[in-house]
């Protein structure tokens, strides 16, 4: 849930690093990273089929569309 995946944050990074935001999951993944001038770490494949996709929606939008620094993995 989202609040054990908070707390385990907790205990490993005392700051404010867990957030939850609506809208368009590129969008916000951007704007966050832009704003705190951060590097952005994302996966290369969602939850649905991934054998069918190269990547999955949210990175090709990510990686189409970002100004700031990105490392995907596999």
């Amino acid at each position: 849930t989202i609040e054990q995946g908070q707390k385990l944050l907790r205990e490993f990074w005392p700051e404010e690093v867990f957030s939850i935001a609506e809208g368009n999951a590129a969008e916000r993944l951007l704007e966050t990273a832009e704003q705190n001038q951060s590097l952005l770490v994302i996966g290369a494949y969602g939850f649905r089929n991934p054998e069918t996709n190269v990547m999955g929606q949210t990175v090709t939008s990510v990686v189409r569309t970002a100004t700031c620094s990105l490392l995907i993995y596999r």
